[in-house]
């Protein structure tokens, strides 16, 4: 009678015979060590590569095998046309890959081929770039919401002693070199280096030529859009529409036109918004509202799209005090110049003048300067304004756009202080070349100077 004694499970024959004939067939030049004790879950090797008595690389491998045969004889994991081997792993394993630092093989031994091991088949494959894939912006595969994953294996990736891995491993571990530069270089300028690469990440997604932008060759010392690039076209249209070029920014934005089916949906929303912005130059308000909509859908994130479409609204329904209240009431708890200066003008439309300056006082005076301005006018302090916008357009550092803001609103109130009668914005009064009982020609002649500067 046979003493009962330890029986060895077909699973563990499985596994012992699949590391038998990997040992037996990796190049001579890995130096394994196995690990799939208690120590290291769901990996069963270490390799460390020596190339020319030399140590170069290390990787860890996971190993698997079957024997389970089709009626044709070929092992059960090989596809119809014998192209790759279908290899399940659980998702709590690949969750785990994910943390180590090494890159991970991926091994299959085809145990069909022979009962002895050492003269079966194996096949590999990396999993590092599958499981960034998979893995997305996600911190795990929780999100995949399933318990395996099949992995599919060519078989021209077959494992034998000429298999050359010092290329794929000096490749990664180029990639940890840069990534390490690169987390180095952007901690010394923010806090949260893991999050800023993120939104890095995020950014190159959405908005494609960002990345392109940034590795591009140039001799400025900013960040340019490709020559050529929809992006560039954009660019140079808004410059055009800032110094007020409308008939080139028309012949640009055509341009564009022919080719919008290029676009990314970030180009797609600034074409629009660009678009709305020139119709918004040549008076067509109410064709440009349903274009800054456009924008704002598209990137509602983005505040010049938010505030654009804010403006548009407000202008195709000047003097509507409910529309200027209902504006006012969805950004007051809005933050930044931007919305500050659409605030202020709000506040003062409504008759609220002291709270528009209060608005105006709490941010940086060279981001609403011109919205003080505005402020008076819209007060009909006219004196005020034009003494105020002589003064600041001696600022330095004024830009085109707010030199031409100023003297707007110089150059009226000069005009309506000139005129010695109020005048009336909702009127089409025409008043004689000759002029008017009351004028004062010499503050005329100041309102008259300006117009022609600007």
């Amino acid at each position: 009678m046979q003493p009962d004694l330890p029986e060895e499970s077909e699973s563990q024959e499985i596994g012992q015979h699949a590391v038998i004939a990997f040992r037996g067939l990796h190049p001579v030049d890995w130096r394994v060590t196995q690990t799939d004790g208690d120590t290291d879950a769901g990996l069963d090797m270490q390799i460390q590569l020596v190339n020319q008595r030399r140590y170069k690389g290390i990787f860890n491998a996971q190993i698997k095998g079957s024997r389970q045969q089709r009626e044709d004889g070929k092992n059960k994991k090989l596809n119809a046309d014998g192209t790759f081997i279908s290899v399940n792993v659980s998702l709590s394993t690949l969750n785990y890959y994910l943390r180590v630092g090494n890159p991970v093989m991926l091994v299959f031994v085809d145990l069909t081929v022979d009962p002895n091991p050492r003269k079966c088949k194996a096949y590999y494959l990396w999993l590092n770039e599958e499981l960034d894939e998979l893995r997305g912006d996600h911190h795990s595969l929780d999100h995949l919401h399933k318990a395996n994953h099949i992995f599919r294996m060519p078989v021209t990736n077959s494992l034998d002693d000429t298999t050359n891995v010092v290329d794929y491993l000096m490749h990664e571990q180029d990639k940890r070199l840069r990534l390490n530069s690169l987390y180095t270089v952007i901690s010394s300028h923010v806090e949260d280096p893991t999050t800023a690469i993120g939104q890095l990440g995020n950014k190159f997604s959405s908005t494609p030529i960002a990345l392109a932008s940034i590795t591009a060759e140039v001799d400025s010392p900013w960040i340019d859009a490709p020559h050529g690039s929809i992006a560039k076209q954009l660019h140079v249209i808004s410059n055009l529409l800032s110094s007020n070029n409308l008939d080139l920014s028309s012949d640009e934005l055509d341009r564009i036109s022919q080719r919008i089916s290029e676009a990314s949906d970030h180009e797609l929303a600034e074409y629009y918004f660009q678009m709305a912005r020139l119709l918004d130059l040549m008076g067509k308000y109410s064709e440009a509202l349903p274009k800054y909509e456009i924008a704002h859908s598209k990137y509602p994130s983005i505040r010049k799209y938010h505030l654009g479409l804010l403006e548009s609204r407000l202008l195709s329904q000047y003097g509507n005090k409910q529309e200027e209240q209902i504006l006012l009431n969805q950004i007051l708890e809005k933050t930044g110049p931007e919305y500050a200066r659409l605030k202020a003008k709000l506040y003062a439309l409504l008759g609220s003048y002291e709270k528009a300056l209060e608005v105006l006082g709490s941010e940086d005076d060279n981001e609403v300067f011109v919205s003080r301005a505005l402020v008076s006018f819209l007060k009909k302090d006219y004196e005020s304004c034009a003494r105020y916008c002589e003064n600041e357009l001696l600022r330095a550092g004024i830009t085109k756009r707010q030199q031409l803001t100023l003297l707007e609103f110089k150059s009226r109130s000069y005009f309506i202080i000139g005129m010695g009668r109020s005048i009336d914005d909702n009127t089409d009064e025409i008043y004689p070349f000759s002029g008017v009982p009351g004028m004062i020609v010499e503050i005329m002649r100041k309102a008259w100077s300006g117009f022609k500067l600007a």
